[in-house]
């Protein structure tokens, strides 16, 4: 059976949804996106957030960079926009996700009824981790016992923080979650009568991934003992 995969970040941030444009949409911001490795980010989605409204309203705008890395936001309100990256997949989560946002974007832009059409060309500054998560159902003891995941930035711990429950009936579990790169990060898994993981009674297993590594870990869930 097909192992299956689910790309989380801060408390399983909202996806990015296309936002619909509203009567008084007007701006645009158009320009060419590099990756963090200086090459045209070619294919990855690219969302714009109204800073004032969040970004979360009505959806998140965006567009998917082409083969040379240009994109094109349309149908924007006047307002302040962060742009960021936001292609979990190819491990680019969005900059105002909390377990992110302390390293600050340098694509903030104004868009006005004067200046409504704005170019930015701008560098993708990081990549994340890959953390892959695998808890075989044979170890949880029920098939649709829920598991909780819980990951910390041990230097940020009241921003950095993320936390995912799954639930239902899977054979086996593989969840993948991106973390921010070169940062030490604390796990802890706990499933209702299971033993918590890891067993020690520590803050959580440390972690630290490099941009764009890859790390499997397989979870051990115990049955509590009576």
């Amino acid at each position: 059976m097909k192992k299956p995969i689910i790309f989380a970040s801060c408390i399983l941030a909202v996806s990015s949804t296309f936002a619909q444009p509203s009567r008084d949409a007007i701006g645009s911001i158009c320009g060419s996106v590099l990756d963090e490795k200086g090459v045209p980010a070619s294919h990855v989605h690219i969302a714009a957030m109204n800073v004032s409204l969040g970004g979360h309203a009505n959806g998140v705008p965006g567009s998917q960079t082409d083969e040379s890395g240009q994109y094109c936001i349309r149908q924007l309100q006047v307002g302040e926009y962060i742009l960021s990256a936001d292609d979990r997949p190819k491990g680019y989560p969005p900059l105002w996700d909390s377990f992110f946002s302390w390293r600050t974007p340098d694509s903030v832009v104004l868009l006005t009824s004067q200046s409504p059409r704005v170019r930015l060309d701008w560098k993708i500054p990081f990549k994340a981790g890959f953390l892959r998560l695998d808890v075989p159902g044979s170890r949880t003891g029920s098939e649709s016992s829920p598991i909780t995941f819980r990951l910390v930035v041990r230097s940020r711990p009241q921003l950095g923080m993320t936390s995912l429950t799954i639930s239902g009936q899977m054979e086996e579990r593989v969840i993948t979650f991106l973390l921010p790169p070169d940062e030490d990060v604390l796990l802890t898994v706990s499933s209702p009568g299971h033993q918590s993981w890891p067993e020690d009674g520590s803050d959580g297993m440390l972690l630290r991934l490099g941009s764009g590594a890859t790390e499997n870990r397989t979870i051990p869930l115990l049955k509590a003992v009576p």
